[in-house]
């Protein structure tokens, strides 16, 4: 038990996880055995320095630019790498880039390439590398049209010397950093990637079999800290019981997705980590029509509603209010206090309402 527990845990750590509504539900349970794990890494097993984790969903493309799906994107993170790259703290932190400069007026962004970062193929990265697959998240392959919408505000893109490469954008974004997540490519790559996939990141991809599992080694010219883990296989499971069987028999070693539903089924034998979900799902007003276009009309409806219920008629109770669009895991930016800046109080919301 202790040995899928530990491997688990490390793949955790080299796993890059993925950002209005008004709660946060913590639908997202991952469960591996539940004996705890060495403190020392130098203690973990040596004969089966491997992990199978268990997904929810197929990969529709292993082309990271296309990919949509916050899923595929948490398994495609461990394979491709942008420029910078998610930290646990809800920012960012470098990647192929080393460093970055934003312009005063927030429309230059200016990034440092870091040495010896090296596909894996074993090709060093290059800046024609790096042109090539920030122009085609542009939409330089695709008529024009951006692979990743953030880029409909990118103007240029150029490098300024051999080792630094500007994006200007058409007007003022602070939010334009995390699209250069996006994956740095080999040059010309774009016809192949999707099933030839090479990236930069801490392991490479061996195989995918559809509607199966896909198989991705460690990378040892990986640039940064290595991954302990020397294979790691994500079977696909599209039900949550055979899920839950499949942790039970030992066939899988971790589940990185479970409905908070079925954490009961798991908690005895296992350790249960519950987040909230790394993603949007809103319902959007339009604020230009009546009689939404009247901003008392909005705040009555908002003390109309009990928040609490409603997490616990969708989420069972496993769920974190908000206020914002904003969920707990983006730290540096989320505030707990908007969470409660509208309590459910019918009278006002009649008053509201009279006055509107």
């Amino acid at each position: 038990m202790a040995k899928r527990l530990q491997k688990a845990l490390l793949l955790l750590a080299v796993a890059a996880m993925l950002p209005v509504s008004l709660y946060g539900c913590t639908g997202d349970t991952g469960a591996s055995p539940s004996d705890p794990p060495a403190a020392n890494t130098d203690e973990l097993p040596q004969e089966k320095n491997s992990v199978t984790v268990g997904i929810a969903q197929d990969l529709d493309t292993l082309d990271p630019h296309k990919a949509a799906s916050a899923g595929v994107s948490e398994v495609l993170f461990n394979l491709y790498e942008g420029l910078v790259k998610v930290n646990a703290e809800g920012g960012v932190s470098g990647a192929v880039a080393s460093d970055y400069t934003i312009s005063e007026d927030k429309t230059v962004y200016t990034f440092t390439l870091r040495e010896g970062v090296t596909f894996h193929n074993g090709a060093p990265v290059t800046m024609d590398d790096v042109l090539y697959s920030l122009k085609r998240c542009a939409g330089s392959e695709n008529d024009g049209v951006p692979l990743i919408s953030a880029f409909s505000d990118v103007t240029d893109i150029s490098a300024v010397d051999d080792t630094h490469v500007a994006v200007t954008l058409s007007k003022p974004s602070l939010e334009f950093l995390y699209s250069m997540t996006a994956a740095i490519i080999p040059q010309g790559s774009g016809d192949t990637i999707a099933t030839n996939p090479v990236g930069t990141g801490p392991f490479a991809f061996q195989s995918y079999t559809p509607q199966e599992s896909l198989v991705a080694k460690r990378y040892d010219g990986y640039w940064g800290t290595p991954a302990y883990l020397e294979e790691v296989t994500f079977r696909i499971i599209s039900s949550a019981e055979t899920m839950v069987m499949s942790l039970k028999s030992g066939v899988l070693d971790m589940v990185i997705h479970l409905p908070n539903t079925m954490a009961a089924e798991v908690k005895e034998g296992f350790t249960v980590h519950e987040d909230t979900m790394k993603l949007v799902q809103a319902l959007y007003l339009n604020n230009a029509v009546k009689p939404l276009d009247d901003v008392r009309v909005r705040q009555a409806m908002y003390y109309a509603i009990d928040v609490n219920e409603i997490i616990e008629f969708v989420c069972n109770g496993a769920g974190v209010a908000t206020g914002t669009s904003m969920y707990p895991a983006h730290t540096k930016y989320f505030l707990p206090e908007l969470a409660t800046a509208y309590q459910k109080n019918l009278d006002k919301a009649r008053e509201l309402l009279a006055q509107a």
